[in-house]
């Protein structure tokens, strides 16, 4: 969850785009149910219709997805993905990931996802790394097992989150920045909240006049 005062533009389309993968995901197992239901009258025309609509659909989406048999080899993929890993649909369906250089969801090297995958059947907003063409990108990726033309696969929908990632460590970067300088500061320095609490002081304020953040707390109380 994220609490109202950290409702941020990235952090905002962070929380929209999880909701958007986790409905996706649920719309799609109520679409494979439904088909169950129908039976397999006029099933290869229905199945074509259906495949069609499917690609249609996933083209228009705003993240990468894409679905692999259980030999990692990639079935169906959308646009978004083609672009954020730099390569034409068809130099990516039928190729196993492992064969691109690309990490595979549910290989045994990557035994925690496996894991859950196969204990629950599907992971929902989990952050990872991976290794494309365009250099190294971070995603926030949600997938489900699902049965596909007739077998078991891996359906995944993934949101790019690198340019989160580089944000957060250069805000970091810029925080560790400022807590050396208020802390090598030679004048005595304090940081309060808009209401007057104390948040920080530094060092030289604790040797310049002998008093400490829990007792300068202290005094308030």
């Amino acid at each position: 969850l994220i609490h109202p005062g950290d409702l941020t533009p990235s952090n905002l389309a962070l929380a929209v785009g999880g909701f958007l993968l986790f409905a996706f995901l649920e719309a799609l197992l109520v679409v494979r149910i439904l088909r169950s239901r129908k039976g397999k009258a006029n099933l290869g025309g229905e199945t074509n219709q259906n495949e069609t609509a499917f690609h249609t659909f996933l083209d228009l989406v705003p993240f990468s997805c894409f679905i692999q048999d259980l030999d990692d080899a990639f079935l169906i993929i959308n646009r978004t993905f083609a672009e954020s890993v730099g390569l034409p649909p068809e130099k990516i369906i039928g190729h196993k990931a492992t064969e691109m250089g690309f990490p595979a969801f549910a290989s045994p090297e990557n035994a925690v996802i496996r894991e859950q995958l196969e204990r629950d059947g599907y992971i929902i907003d989990r952050e990872a790394e991976r290794q494309t063409p365009l250099g190294t990108r971070h995603i926030m990726f949600s997938c489900r097992f699902m049965e596909f033309r007739g077998k078991k696969a891996l359906f995944v929908a993934s949101l790019n989150i690198t340019e989160r990632k580089r944000m957060e460590e250069e805000l970091r970067l810029r925080e560790l920045h400022f807590r050396q300088l208020f802390n090598l500061s030679p004048v005595p320095m304090v940081i309060l909240s808009m209401k007057g609490e104390l948040i920080d002081l530094n060092r030289q304020f604790v040797e310049t006049f002998g008093y400490t953040g829990d007792d300068m707390r202290s005094l308030d109380e």
